[in-house]
């Protein structure tokens, strides 16, 4: 009678273990890390749990999130100083911060990117459009909106929870008769 307790406990335990199998028994992948919720100990943990095999209770989340170099390319509309409309397609090179994981799981969550990143560089990017002219946007310097536009978002967003390394311009989008009109006033002014 005592075997037979014994066995089927045994095998209790090992249902709910092939059970919660996914849940108990979690692989953080290389170049990411994972933050801890636990509902009934005081929420989302501080604590980083690194690269590897991670055993947790089934009733806690582990979200992973990957730490390394992330590429975006975005094409944003904005207007310049005089209302002219234009296109420009960027890339934005970025990291979260690892020290602040916890911090944007906890206010923001896994989908940082749609949420702070991208409306954060859109926003900051039409405000640097703004303050140019029309004719410079046609001979402007990439590099010199780049740096004007990696300045900007760096001192607004990059100082809370994102690492931003790089941002580049890959194409300034003008329309067509703009593109017309400014060469046919060099041609009238020359």
């Amino acid at each position: 009678q005592n075997g037979l307790n014994i066995i089927i406990t045994l095998l209790v335990i090992f249902f709910v273990v092939v059970y919660f199998w996914k849940k108990i028994f979690i692989t953080v992948p290389a170049g990411h890390c994972a933050v801890l919720f636990q509902p009934f100990d005081g929420g989302t943990q501080s604590e980083l749990y690194e690269e590897g095999l991670h055993i947790i209770a089934p009733w806690n989340e582990l979200t992973i999130y990957n730490t390394r170099l992330q590429l975006t390319i975005d094409t944003v509309k904005a207007q310049s100083k005089q209302g002219l409309t234009v296109s420009l397609i960027f890339a934005a090179r970025y990291i979260p911060k690892r020290e602040k994981l916890f911090e944007i799981h906890k206010f923001i969550g896994p989908d940082y990117v749609e949420k702070i990143v991208l409306p954060e560089a859109v926003g900051e990017l039409r405000d640097v459009l703004s303050n140019q002219h029309p004719d410079d946007l046609y001979t402007i310097s990439e590099t010199k909106l780049q740096s004007e536009f990696l300045e900007s978002v760096k001192k607004d967003i990059g100082e809370n929870w994102i690492l931003f390394e790089d941002i580049k311009v890959l194409r300034v989008i003008t329309p067509k008769n703009f593109e017309a009109a400014v060469t046919q006033n060099h041609i009238q002014e020359q």
